[in-house]
């Protein structure tokens, strides 16, 4: 089971479950896949260009976009860090 943990800019903390699998698609390992996503679930307060990847939960129950100013931790059932996201 996993969840990712969201730590933005303006100090805030988000929890999404994901599920016991999740997809990441990046516009570098699949750049017809982000390009869709950014036509499909970006919103529209959002600019393109501060978007790295995109995180999809099990069943694509949603979709949520990574923005380079935030902070991303995928956090495993037992509440450890099994992937850090972020993008540098």
């Amino acid at each position: 089971m996993f969840t990712l943990r969201t730590l933005s800019k303006n100090g805030e903390e988000q929890n999404h479950y994901l599920g016991k699998h999740y997809k990441i698609t990046s516009k570098e390992n699949s750049e017809e896949n982000f390009e869709s996503y950014i036509k499909t679930e970006l919103p529209i307060y959002l600019n393109k260009e501060d978007v790295y990847s995109f995180i999809t939960s099990e069943n694509c129950e949603f979709v949520i976009p990574l923005i380079k100013e935030n902070n991303y931790f995928i956090i495993n059932q037992n509440g450890k860090t099994f992937d850090n996201l972020t993008n540098n």
